[in-house]
This record gives C-alpha cells, sequence and structure tokens, in this order.
C-alpha cells in the first residue's frame, strides 16, 4: 500500500532492474505527483521526482530500456531516468524541438594499426554507419573522406582504411550521417514503444514541432517509426518509418517483438510482420492476415511460437510454420465461453489485459462485473 496524502491514483507501471545491483528487482509505479519504486525483496520504496510542475493526470504506458526507464505520454513529450537512486532520483523530458545535425565526433583518441583505425569517442554509431572526416589533425587522411563503421561500442568505434601505421593523435573529428529528405527527428511523443533490436519502435501518430514539447497530430495511425540503434533520440523519417494498409479503415493497436528479428504489428483489422530491421534500408513488412486484428494491446501474450491475443471475435490463437506463415486456428480459444465474451463492454475492450501464467491464459476484460476467463491447460 501506497500511504501518501500527495498520490491519489496510479496511472501506469512497469518492471526495473537496477544495472548497478546484483538480483534486484523494483516494480515502477507512476503516480499522479511522483514515480515510485517498490524493491520487490525489501519492500523499501524510493521517489523518484517529476519535472517541475509537471503531474500526470491519465494513463501512460512505461518501459526499461537501454538501463533506462520511459514513461509514454500519447501526445506530450515522454520522461526519462536514468536508472540511478545516487542523489534525488528524477524523470527529465526527452528531447524534443528541432533536431540539429550534423552530430560533430571529437575523437580524444585515434590510432591506426595493421590497416584498422580506432576512434576513441563517445557515440552512438553502430557497424555499417558512416562517418565523414572534418578535421583531419594527424591522421594522414584526407578531410572530406566517409568511411563505414565496421565496429562500434558506446566509447569508440572502428573502420578499415588502406594508410600507414599512426600513433594515438587527439585532433581528429569525424561527423555522423546527415539525414536526407525529411531528415532526422526527436521522439516524436509515442502513445507507447517496445523494445526490439537495440531500438525503441513505436507509432508515429505526431510530428515533433520546431519548439520544445510541441507535437502536431500527422491524422496517420498505422504507421510505425524505428530509433537509430542504441540511441532512443534519433529517428530517420525516411528509413525508419512503415505504414501498414494506408488509407484503409485500419489503424494500429500493438507491436510485439517477435523471434529472430522479426517484429509483430497488430492493427485492429490486420496483422502484419517486419523483418529484418537490423539495417533498416533492407527491412520488408508483408501482411500476415487481413482476417483478423486486436482489440486489446495488452492482451498479446505469445507462448512458444505461438501469440494468444484478444480480438472481435474472442480470444483468439495464432501460429507461426515454414518462416513464419502464419495460420489462425478455426475457432476462437473463447469459444465455450462465447456468451460471456459477447458481453465484453467494446466500448472499454481495448484496456483488457492478460498474462501468461501456470499453463493458462488469464485476461481482465470489461464486463458489468469483473470476471477472469481461465483456459485449460490443454487449449
Amino acid at each position: 500500500t501506497l500511504d501518501d496524502t500527495a498520490v491519489n491514483a496510479i496511472y501506469g507501471s512497469c518492471s526495473f532492474s537496477d544495472p548497478n545491483a546484483t538480483a534486484s528487482q523494483f516494480i515502477i509505479f507512476a503516480s499522479n505527483t511522483k514515480a515510485i519504486a517498490v524493491n520487490i525483496d525489501t519492500q523499501a520504496t524510493t521517489d523518484i521526482n517529476y519535472p517541475s510542475l509537471l503531474t500526470i493526470s491519465s494513463s501512460v504506458t512505461m518501459l526499461q530500456a537501454f538501463n533506462k526507464v520511459f514513461i509514454f505520454r500519447n501526445g506530450s513529450t515522454a520522461l526519462e531516468w536514468n536508472g540511478s537512486f545516487s542523489g534525488t532520483p528524477a524523470f527529465t523530458k526527452v528531447a524534443s524541438g528541432t533536431y540539429t545535425q550534423p552530430t560533430n565526433l571529437a575523437a580524444s583518441g585515434f590510432v591506426i594499426t595493421n590497416g584498422e583505425a580506432t576512434v576513441t569517442v563517445s557515440n552512438t554509431l553502430s557497424a555499417g554507419d558512416t562517418v565523414t572526416l572534418t578535421t583531419a589533425g594527424g591522421s594522414g587522411l584526407t578531410k572530406g573522406t566517409e568511411f563505414t563503421v565496421s565496429e562500434a561500442t558506446s566509447s569508440a568505434f572502428k573502420f578499415f582504411v588502406n594508410s600507414d601505421d599512426v600513433g594515438n593523435q587527439t585532433d581528429v573529428h569525424f561527423t555522423k550521417r546527415v539525414s536526407v529528405g525529411l531528415g532526422f527527428s526527436h521522439m516524436p511523443a509515442p502513445p507507447y514503444a517496445v523494445y526490439h533490436q537495440r531500438r525503441l519502435i513505436m507509432p508515429f501518430n505526431f510530428s515533433v514541432d520546431a519548439s520544445a514539447d510541441s507535437f502536431t497530430s500527422r491524422g496517420i495511425l498505422d504507421e510505425i517509426i524505428a530509433s537509430d540503434i542504441l540511441d532512443t533520440d534519433t529517428y530517420d523519417q525516411i528509413y525508419a518509418q512503415y505504414r501498414f494498409n494506408a488509407g484503409e479503415a485500419d489503424f494500429n493497436v500493438a507491436l510485439h517483438s517477435f523471434s529472430e528479428d522479426n517484429l509483430m504489428v497488430f492493427n485492429r483489422n490486420s496483422i502484419h510482420l517486419v523483418a529484418n530491421t537490423t539495417t533498416l534500408q533492407g527491412a520488408s513488412t508483408k501482411l500476415l492476415t487481413n482476417e483478423v486484428g486486436c482489440v486489446a494491446r495488452q492482451s498479446i501474450q505469445q507462448v512458444g511460437n505461438q501469440v494468444i491475443f484478444l480480438s472481435d471475435n474472442g480470444v483468439y490463437s495464432t501460429q507461426f510454420f515454414d518462416e513464419y506463415n502464419l495460420r489462425g486456428t478455426e475457432t476462437p480459444l473463447s469459444e465455450p465461453i462465447n456468451t460471456t465474451i459477447q458481453r465484453i463492454n467494446k466500448t472499454y475492450w481495448e484496456n483488457s489485459v492478460a498474462v501468461y501464467f501456470d499453463n493458462r491464459y488469464f485476461i481482465a476484460v470489461p464486463l458489468d462485473t469483473c470476471l477472469l476467463y481461465t483456459s485449460d491447460a490443454a487449449d
């Protein structure tokens, strides 16, 4: 029980594991005035403040990724916390407003050994990215030359070059790839996001305005966008966005990270698959089925190669065979209690929540009275 006169509602929660402590497990609650971390082992609570004057008054979704916790507020600037309990823990707003480029990479160290250059610099590059040499310094290389990153960590990147060995230099600068067309964007105020292949992927419902904390509805509800690898602040509006069933009576409901670099996209009336997202330019999309869709994001549960979710027809099961060809059961799993399923309040069924536990699928749905549906272990 959170007994606090300032807290009168909880609008979201997520699990959290402290990267600086072993065997730690927390639940983070988002209340109206602050977030609260509860240590599951000790029951001790820690307040995590919101930015000054900010309160939460409607449902939010939360997620831990990249050792951060995010609070997604549909149409408003998302919040992030760095996961540290030292000092005074606090959420801050993610970057918004005009995206500034290019990004300068000033190396604190640069060496070439046996045709491999190692650049010591804090960055969010990944293998396959392109960098441009803007200050040659003592590198012996030509200013303006582009190089393809062969290997990267958060503190250095490498590339191959046909050049003599060079001892450590500290006056070499690079820039990251500059976007084309619509350009890069900050996080577009999503209602939720999922972690998939070292990226955050989310609905692309809003565009980021030039002014901080300002967003404009795009009038598009069937498009998603992905962040750069290990970079939750950069979104490529050309290569990292995907639209499904454009112009049809359909909209995004949920995303689910499936196995082997496959992302399932659940729309209201269809299900799609995005493959090969490691390199966004080479990603592909395909329609899995337009015979069934999902009505509640939090009803989706994966059990092996089977995915269970709530659809118009009740609790539905799909299964993947032969390189992820989707096959659905002929009748919903919930057919034995179809009379109860028909009583679900369709105005609120998007709020349904499910878990898979003890070889059973449990789902809470909005009825005139509280009810849990439990499948048999063999179903």
